[in-house]
């Protein structure tokens, strides 16, 4: 009979080991973002928030496993009873990470302006380093301005650059086609010519043949008698 309560105690036991340790936790988080509450060097104080940011994923970790036990519980009274305790172990942790970000906060709000928060003097400071800040990003504005012309500038010489080289291209190409015409025309003129005197050629011997032929045939006609 015993051997059957033996899974429930040990899953009991492990979800009060992980409650212990988030509990052990949040009490750590907790004094650190007390202390980086009080007056002292900024530099502990950063120190302290520093280390209370790195022990909240732990405690976040920490409530997943307590909620994993809590879905394998088999007893639904145990079940109930440790579900009630998560969200109350959540309600803290939230509790927890609202403190640190509000201390967190206010810590570097006033290592920006140099004096605490509820000093007169931090308002005005506040709305200084606003007003340099907004001019530093209107100065940001017109550098980048500056910069996209100085390269539409950049680009536009480019462009005129390689419509000049494209011009002098083309310009190269209609001399060389005009003078390849200019030898074509003369070629062609010069077929024509030689056309001309191998026709006045060709007429020549054929009035030089039939010459000779009427020579031959008076010459046969006068030997014939």
């Amino acid at each position: 009979c015993g051997h059957g309560f033996a899974p429930v105690i040990v899953m009991e036991s492990l979800f009060e080991s992980y409650e212990e340790e988030f509990s052990t936790l949040a009490a750590e988080i907790g004094a650190k973002v007390l202390s980086a509450g009080y007056d002292g060097p900024a530099e502990k104080k950063f120190e302290l928030l520093g280390h209370a940011e790195r022990l909240l994923p732990q405690a976040k970790g920490l409530l997943k496993q307590m909620d994993i036990e809590v879905r394998s519980q088999e007893i639904p009274s145990v079940k109930g009873e440790q579900a009630d305790k998560v969200r109350e172990l959540r309600k803290t942790l939230a509790s927890l990470e609202k403190d640190f970000k509000e201390t967190k906060r206010i810590e570097e709000r006033t290592a920006l302006l140099g004096v605490p928060e509820d000093d007169p003097a931090a308002s005005q400071r506040e709305r200084l380093v606003t007003a340099n800040q907004k001019l530093e990003r209107g100065s940001s504005r017109i550098r980048h301005a500056l910069d996209v012309v100085a390269e539409t500038e950049q680009t536009a010489l480019e462009i005129e650059g390689e419509l000049a080289r494209n011009r002098d291209k083309i310009e190269s190409a209609s001399i060389r086609a005009k003078s390849v015409s200019g030898m074509t025309d003369q070629a062609r003129r010069m077929i024509h010519s030689m056309t001309k005197r191998e026709v006045r050629t060709r007429i020549f011997l054929v009035v030089v043949a039939l010459l000779l032929t009427g020579a031959l045939g008076v010459i046969i006609y006068l030997m014939a008698k």
